[in-house]
């Protein structure tokens, strides 16, 4: 195993000078969670979130609850599951 350093979404963006994220995309082999349990959704602000979800297994019904709780609906597609928020942040 190996150790690799990381930034949160919220560093990059505050490293860029970005105000907030249109679109995120992630296919991390079954980590997203690491990556959308701890995002601060309010600061980043996307209007769409599409993350590979056939490795989540458990995990699957709680990230998509989380995500509906922050106003986002989901379409399943396949491995993916796709989540857009119509309503402005």
């Amino acid at each position: 195993s190996m150790t690799v350093p990381g930034l949160r979404v919220e560093d990059v963006m505050s490293l860029s000078g970005l105000d907030h994220i249109d679109a995120l995309f992630f296919d991390l082999e079954g980590h997203e969670p690491n990556i959308l349990d701890h995002m601060n959704f309010a600061a980043v602000r996307p209007r769409l979130v599409v993350y590979e979800s056939k490795h989540l297994g458990g995990d699957s019904a709680r990230i998509a609850e989380k995500l509906s709780a922050q106003g986002f609906e989901l379409i399943e597609c396949a491995d993916d599951t796709v989540a857009f928020r119509l309503a402005v942040w």
